[in-house]
């Protein structure tokens, strides 16, 4: 599995629900951040909490396709430049 730290950034812009998006900013407030900031926080966190389930994910989608992990990692990330 591709384990290359990342040296860029990437920037998302994402809707959320009236409701959702106030319920973040309480929770934000709350630990005397930013949205943005806990935001990417929680989306950090959730990734590295899930990083065996991603990797298992990513390896049956290869073998799906009849790619390797390698090879498949490299087609998703041409697909999204």
């Amino acid at each position: 599995m591709d384990t290359k730290v990342a040296t860029d950034r990437l920037r998302l812009t994402i809707t959320l629900s009236d409701l959702a998006a106030r319920k973040l900013t309480l929770w934000a407030k709350a630990h005397d951040k930013g949205r943005t900031t806990w935001a990417r926080q929680i989306i950090e966190s959730s990734i590295e909490r899930n990083l065996e389930l991603i990797n298992k994910l990513v390896e049956e989608c290869a073998e799906a396709k009849g790619m390797t992990v390698k090879e498949l990692i490299q087609t998703w990330e041409e697909e999204d430049e």
